[in-house]
């Protein structure tokens, strides 16, 4: 491996690590254990419904971090349009 490719490789494996590493994934996984091992249904709809908001505030953050990578020029690629 050339210093170029080890550079590349290293600017990548960091930004990598935190993306899976983010307070929304430290909080939706003990709410995964959770609802996996719960019984009760009342308990298991108010999990459900915790899971489901999570996944919607880790996409939309995930949009926004895109939106603020356009605006600053440091993504390129093809805009789709997605219709909910």
């Amino acid at each position: 491996m050339n210093s170029g490719e080890f550079g590349c490789a290293w600017r990548i494996c960091p930004s990598d690590y935190l993306t899976s590493r983010t307070p929304l994934t430290l909080i939706s996984a003990p709410i995964r254990d959770l609802l996996r091992d719960a019984k009760d249904p009342k308990q298991r709809e108010k999990l459900n419904l915790a899971t489901r908001n999570i996944d919607r505030l880790s996409r939309l953050v995930d949009s926004l971090m895109d939106f603020s990578r356009l605006e600053a020029g440091r993504f390129e690629g093809i805009l789709d349009l997605l219709y909910y």
